[in-house]
């Protein structure tokens, strides 16, 4: 019989990879536990350089179960 606290899955925080490239935030989320959407979202962001992070989905520094997948938005001018 195998004890639950060896079984479940813990939780880790999403790191905050905004204004990193996609290859530096793909690295830095797979080095916590995560999976990484093979399909990176864009957006409109004025501050950040073109290209860069955004933002994830699910946010920075929110615990999620390890092995989760995470999606990358990066940073489109206008």
């Amino acid at each position: 019989m195998l004890l639950p606290k060896f079984t479940t899955v813990p939780d880790v925080k999403v790191p905050d990879v905004s204004n990193k490239s996609v290859l530096e935030a793909e690295k830095l989320l797979k080095e916590a536990g995560f999976e990484v959407s093979i399909t990176i979202e864009e957006e409109f962001n004025d501050v950040i350089e073109s290209g860069n992070i955004v933002r994830t989905s699910p946010s920075a520094n929110r615990s999620i179960k390890k092995g989760s997948t995470i999606t990358l938005y990066q940073s489109k001018f206008i």
